[in-house]
């Protein structure tokens, strides 16, 4: 069983992100920017890379970067579109929230 103990928060190691994943967020958030109403984005799996993994990271970047996009798979290579006029209302939400949580 593991063995369980408490720290403060000042005393525990601050979390270590590896440089490839934050390239790779990169990257990809590049990618959906770059696509504007009407286009679609199209991309290519290379090395190990699945089209699963492809459309995880794209749906990620979207969801960063508050877009509504739809993505489907054809003989393996990944299309995603931004949809026209719906944006992901998440963040407006917790803006909300936190301005109620704030004293007048």
């Amino acid at each position: 069983m593991a063995e369980f103990t408490e720290l403060s928060a000042a005393d525990a190691p601050k979390p270590v992100r590896p440089q490839i994943n934050v390239a790779r967020i990169a990257e990809y958030d590049s990618y959906v920017n770059r696509i504007a109403p009407g286009e679609v984005g199209v991309l290519k799996p290379t090395g190990d890379e699945t089209p699963r993994m492809l459309t995880h990271r794209v749906s990620w970047a979207g969801k960063r970067a508050g877009l509504n996009l739809k993505s489907w798979v054809v003989d393996g290579i990944v299309y995603f579109e931004l949809l026209t006029g719906e944006v992901k209302a998440k963040k407006a939400k917790k803006a909300v929230a936190e301005k109620e949580l704030v004293p007048a």
